[in-house]
């Protein structure tokens, strides 16, 4: 679970982690967040939080690449880090 937890937040993927090469993994990582610096930082890339819940997603393909999400809005793995 550790590690689901570190890929959704940025962490390097390969593809091993992939069961079925042709198709992409995909990890959510859903939880609540109160602090306003974060509720700040998000409103500010566009991203409505509802709630205080956040759902980062992140798919990997077999040819290394990776697409993240949160809130459904697409941002860069640097974003997510931040």
């Amino acid at each position: 679970m550790l590690g689901a937890i570190n890929l959704a937040l940025g962490g390097r993927g390969n593809k091993e982690l992939l069961r079925d090469p042709s198709k992409p993994a995909v990890v959510d990582l859903m939880f609540i967040e109160e602090k306003e610096t974060v509720l700040e930082k998000l409103a500010e890339l566009g991203i409505t939080v509802a709630d205080g819940e956040i759902l980062i997603s992140r798919r990997f393909t077999a040819g290394g690449r990776s697409t993240c999400q949160i809130n459904q809005t697409m941002v860069t793995t640097a974003q997510v880090k931040q």
